[in-house]
């Protein structure tokens, strides 16, 4: 896990174990992580923090195809797909900025591009009850 060392004591079975609480951070980073006798179990991140919920720049899950889609249809390469997932999605894709304060300043202002992002995270994102529901799970 390259989020920081507290997810290095995350075991082999995250997938099964008890739970005793799930930490959630929502902002323009965002994450999951099931906490069981003050150690971290398990995290909604993987091989990097794109998979997961959604960012202020970063997409989140995204169906495993997509890739191979986007290659085909918009000719996009590899390099750019990564770049854009990781730097270009979510909230900067849908607003235009990726700050939470300045879409709330914007909206305020009257500014209609600043409401899907902000509308997007106005209720726990669906993201968040899914990884809530894992990390509860049988265990």
């Amino acid at each position: 896990m390259f989020d920081t060392a507290f997810h290095a004591s995350i075991p082999p079975e995250a997938h099964t174990v008890d739970v005793n609480s799930v930490i959630v951070h929502l902002g323009n980073g965002a994450s999951e992580c099931a906490v069981r006798g003050g150690r971290s179990v398990d995290t909604s991140m993987g091989l990097t923090p794109v998979e997961g919920l959604v960012m202020g720049t970063r997409s989140g899950d995204v169906d495993p195809a997509l890739g191979g889609y986007v290659s085909r249809v918009a000719g996009i390469s590899a390099k750019d797909y990564d770049q854009t997932l990781t730097r270009a999605s979510r909230l900067l894709g849908l607003c235009g900025v990726s700050d939470f304060r300045e879409l709330t300043e914007r909206r305020g202002d009257g500014d209609p591009a600043a409401t899907p992002g902000l509308r997007r995270h106005g209720a726990p994102p669906r993201e968040v009850r899914r990884g809530v529901c894992r990390g509860a799970g049988p265990g």
